[in-house]
């Protein structure tokens, strides 16, 4: 075979496994750029897995082609075709995939069609010819999908936003000066409203004293809505302050104008999403915290002084480790791969990919980790500079804690060992929030009581997840999910609990702000989707998807109240702003 001969061959691989293969993975992953973000892959490594998908197989098979130049002429010819018949069967695997017939029927009728392809193109010059100029499909299918993965591959650099202080003409004197207000934001994920509530519609205390604590501390808006049923949608709206748009990747390249962004060099950073990448890299690469046990004792004034967030990197942050498992992701890869191609008999004993956004299956047996906590150096320290230009002031710094970023790997242990990964979580940003002495953004978005369902109320973790395969529809299963689900819950709560527990005895109660709420609900209902598919029919799901919890303790708030006032997601992003007197005329 001639290098021109080898070089047709490899053409006819490409297109046709760019069409059976390529092409379908690639749109898939190119319309859930959320994947790419919550496994944290740097733009280049993006790059590169649309170039694998698409070169990786057909280099293999070319080189088998040329492998097979060594063979004598009658079996060369053989080994050709079923060279072609190998780069034919993931097309024909797409074509019946749906086929309302048995699972080795659909595969028999996926062989027959790769078979015939094989045959014309070794009978027909006009077939391969005609594959060889289909393969200048290959780049165009890598050009869009880098023009859909964009806003993941290239992240703009973050920018001091302008603000001006607003004031309310008429309104009475903030009891906390605004440059002093800490913000404390515990974002929950498929945490409906509607089970923590007793029969008269107020908080059960008996089964989520947590959240009850939390209510008679702060303004409870019981006529919560969210948004979105579905995270990458949701969360952006609630830190930006506008309605969603479907199918936008969840960066900062595409919503720059966020919380994150408006408190840039404003507030010290402490910032671990999941799921989203709107927080600059420059400003959520690393988290430091400075403070005291004595400010958590409830010991001196908490913040030593009106200021700002530090200006510089003399607080000695710490450079977040990359952590994105590329195993892990080739292997979630595999799976995609399997939902695509595979007639619905085998798909089905497939990990589930629709509830998470990667470790597709890891999650089925759980290893809990002894070392599931972050570790925590504490590095003696000059006084720190705080403030921006010639009104930085000097803070005596008692010490600060430089924390390894578990923004990046919260996804990977969460993939690994499942809803117990999110706990200390929750608890080390509560720590840090109730030392700090300097203004602080607190935010963590944690895949709690989200799917699986593991912890037990006094958060002991169960090692398998249930394997119920019987259909929605049956009662008793949705029965002992919904137990499963309410037992995740309870424990979230008890992290609710420790955490107005712990800012009460915090110096830092008073100055804080504290925001608990959730992305989206889950619903609970026989024959109808848990959140993915809305029945606009039922009225009962639509409630249980989409009303949420919604509890802002403000500064100086000293009792509770609640509000029955409509409020939605994108509301919360206007409330922060005016409690810290922060516009940036958005």
């Amino acid at each position: 075979m001639a290098p021109r001969g080898l070089a047709a061959r490899c053409a006819g691989h490409a297109a046709l496994l760019t069409a059976g293969l390529g092409q379908p993975m690639l749109q898939m992953y190119g319309d859930s750029p959320a994947v790419f973000t919550s496994a944290d892959l740097p733009g280049h490594q993006v790059v590169l897995f649309g170039a694998a998908v698409l070169l990786v197989p057909v280099l293999v098979l070319t080189a088998l082609d040329a492998a097979v130049l060594l063979l004598p002429l009658g079996r060369r010819v053989a080994a050709g075709r079923v060279l072609t018949f190998m780069s034919a069967v993931p097309l024909g695997m797409l074509f019946t995939r749906t086929l309302p017939v048995a699972w080795v029927a659909s595969l028999a009728v996926a062989a027959m069609l790769a078979g015939a392809v094989a045959w014309l193109h070794g009978r027909h010059g006009a077939v391969r010819t005609w594959l060889s100029w289909m393969s200048l499909y290959v780049p165009v299918v890598f050009a869009l999908f880098l023009v859909a993965t964009q806003s993941v591959i290239r992240q703009p650099a973050a920018a001091l936003v302008e603000v001006t202080t607003t004031t309310v003409v008429d309104a009475p004197a903030p009891q906390v000066d605004p440059q002093d207000v800490s913000v404390l934001w515990l974002q929950l994920d498929e945490a409906p409203l509607w089970p923590l509530l007793a029969g008269d519609g107020t908080i059960n205390e008996k089964r989520f004293p947590g959240f009850a604590a939390l209510a008679a501390s702060s303004t409870w808006y019981r006529d919560m809505l969210g948004v979105s049923q579905t995270t990458v949608d949701a969360v952006p709206a609630t830190l930006t302050g506008r309605m969603p748009v479907t199918g936008k990747a969840p960066t900062y390249a595409n919503y720059r104008k966020n919380l994150f962004s408006l408190m840039y060099r404003r507030r010290a950073f402490d910032v671990r999403e999941m799921a989203t990448a709107l927080c600059p890299k420059e400003a959520c690469a690393s988290i430091s915290v400075s403070g005291s046990d004595e400010i958590a004792e409830g010991g001196g004034a908490g913040v030593a002084t009106t200021t700002t967030a530090p200006a510089d990197s003399s607080r000695a942050d710490v450079a977040a480790e990359p952590s994105a498992d590329l195993g892990r992701f080739w292997s979630d890869a595999f799976v995609v791969l399997g939902h695509k191609l595979l007639p619905r008999g085998l798909r089905d004993g497939l990990p589930a990919i629709d509830e998470g956004w990667g470790g597709f299956g890891a999650n089925s047996e759980v290893d809990v980790d002894d070392d599931i906590t972050d570790t925590v150096d504490t590095v003696a320290l000059p006084p720190a500079t705080v403030g921006i230009g010639p009104t930085s002031t000097t803070v005596p710094t008692r010490f600060i804690e430089t924390v390894p970023d578990t923004q990046k790997n919260t996804v990977r242990r969460w993939e690994t060992n499942g809803a117990k990964s999110q706990v200390p979580v929750v608890e080390e940003m509560v720590v840090r929030a109730a030392r700090s002495d300097v203004p602080t953004l607190h935010f963590a978005h944690v895949l709690l009581p989200h799917r699986p369902w593991q912890l037990t109320p006094d958060m002991r973790t169960t090692r398998f997840v249930s394997t119920d395969k019987r259909g929605p529809e049956v009662e008793d299963r949705v029965r002992d999910e919904y137990q499963a689900f309410l037992a995740q819950y309870v424990a979230t709560d008890s992290l609710v609990l420790d955490m107005v527990t712990r800012m009460k005895k915090s110096a830092n109660w008073d100055r804080t702000m504290i925001i608990v709420t959730a992305d989206h609900g889950i619903a609970f209902e026989p024959g109808e989707s848990k959140r993915k598919e809305i029945n606009p029919r039922r009225a009962d799901t639509l409630e249980q998807i989409y009303r949420v919890p919604l509890f802002v303790k403000y500064p100086g708030q000293t009792s509770g109240l609640t509000s029955d006032c409509p409020v939605q997601s994108q509301d919360i992003m206007p409330t922060v702003v005016a409690v810290t007197a922060l516009d940036a005329g958005w």
